[in-house]
């Protein structure tokens, strides 16, 4: 076969057929509800993952009771970090664009055929369709439709005797609003996702430190989270209240802000009464004990200590501390209770101090000052916030509207001048009977 002959076989443009059905299908498949419930399944499990595995510090995901298979396979899939991974934004892209599609070529085609009026229909229809059906005496037309519209119907007259009415359209827009809702969130969901992230931050009175360094250890943060901030916060003052001498009820962190070109601003925070500024927030999250002020011989010292829990003792540890030609490592169990000073070779308490008392170890002086105590802070920006409330009261009202009866009626001239009432409704059919009966009755009734 020449080379000529070959190409008139092969169609240029392809076949029509074939792309309309192509089209078709692609239609069809992203615009399905079953990919819809299948993404809304899948974001749930996720959800749930979420939950359930500590998010953020991976630690807490090594620290947890489980095999050490399902720990790496877990941390593989980013369980500790669900909101921020690759996956569930994937998964949100992919529910936005099928509700899209589904908005698109499903619900509104179905919305404009809803909010047009009631099709003419005939008597025989009317008796064969409709359960609902009441006969009126002969009056003029004009009457029934102004009755109805006193009924707050949507009346259409015909120079047959036919009338059509409807009312509770609104609640043709449940589906609309709903899907507008639901887009909402997931741009909420995925400006969280992307541009958000999540850090913590544990102060000393008197420390300062950029929001640049907070935000570079954060453990959740976005592919486009914004990676500058020229500004700092300082930790002033730390202060909690108790209900007893052992329980605290409240924790406070005085802060001063400081940004170039600006007069330092001085806040409190405590817990469920957090600071924002530029976009940041700064919770009230947590507090420790992250050292012990000393003071040894002539020298004031801040001896760092560290959670005890590793020891199965409760309380902070500190590493080897040398105290004239002896070694020692402090143990406090309790920001309140007297510090210990511990041997270490023999691991013997030598000496327990109260705040402010003083003992002598190895020809040094030695006085507990006080706890050197730190203010957890939780820092986080999320831009996401509003747009998902603003998502979510749209759900609510789109839901809330599906609860509206859409009620249409039928009025057909019989050829004894008598007319015949008939209606639908989608929900509340009694009262819509109700309805009924109220507008017979102001007419007169025949059975």
């Amino acid at each position: 076969m020449s080379t000529a002959t070959q190409s008139q076989d092969k169609p240029l443009n392809g076949d029509p057929a074939t792309s309309g059905a192509s089209w078709a299908g692609f239609i069809r498949f992203w615009s399905s509800v079953k990919l819809g419930i299948t993404m809304i399944l899948a974001i749930a499990v996720s959800s749930i993952l979420g939950t359930l595995v500590p998010q953020g510090d991976p630690s807490g995901l090594l620290n947890s009771p489980m095999s050490d298979q399902a720990k790496q396979i877990l941390l593989a899939l980013g369980a500790h970090n669900v909101y921020y991974s690759w996956w569930f934004l994937t998964l949100l892209t992919v529910f936005f664009f099928n509700l899209a599609m589904s908005t698109w070529f499903v619900c509104m085609p179905k919305l404009r055929v809803a909010l047009k009026p009631p099709r003419p229909m005939s008597e025989a229809s009317q008796e064969r369709l409709h359960l609902d059906r009441l006969a009126l005496p002969a009056v003029e037309q004009e009457k029934l439709v102004d009755l109805l519209r006193a009924h707050r119907f949507r009346a259409f007259a015909f120079d047959n005797g036919q009338i059509v009415a409807d009312k509770g359209r609104i609640s043709r827009f449940s589906a609309l609003i709903t899907h507008i809702g639901l887009f909402t969130l997931l741009i909420g969901g995925l400006a969280s996702g992307l541009a958000g992230f999540k850090s913590q931050a544990p102060l000393f009175v008197g420390q300062s430190m950029p929001v640049d360094d907070i935000v570079k250890v954060a453990h959740q943060q976005g592919f486009l989270a914004p990676g500058h901030y020229d500004w700092s916060v300082q930790l002033d003052q730390f202060r909690m209240d108790y209900y007893d001498p052992t329980t605290v009820r409240q924790f406070y962190s005085n802060l001063t802000i400081q940004r170039p070109g600006k007069a330092p601003e001085t806040h409190e925070i405590y817990v469920n009464k957090p600071l924002r500024v530029d976009g940041v927030s700064f919770y009230q999250s947590f507090w420790g004990v992250g050292g012990a002020k000393l003071s040894i011989g002539n020298e004031k010292r801040q001896i760092e200590m560290t959670n005890a829990q590793r020891f199965k003792l409760e309380g902070s540890v500190s590493r080897q501390l040398d105290i004239g030609t002896g070694q020692y490592f402090l143990y406090l169990p309790d920001h309140r209770a007297p510090l210990q000073i511990v041997e270490l070779h023999t691991l013997q308490p030598v000496a327990a101090l109260e705040k402010g008392h003083e003992t002598t170890l190895n020809g040094e002086k030695v006085s507990y000052l006080e706890p050197a105590l730190y203010s957890g802070l939780q820092v986080k920006a999320d831009p996401g916030i509003p747009i998902v409330y603003a998502g979510f009261f749209t759900v609510v009202l789109g839901v809330s509207l599906a609860f509206i009866s859409h009620r249409q009626l039928w009025i057909t001239r019989r050829s004894t001048g008598e007319y015949l009432l008939s209606g639908t409704a989608n929900r509340g059919r009694f009262t819509f009977q109700q309805e009924l009966l109220k507008i017979t009755s102001k007419l007169g009734t025949t059975a």
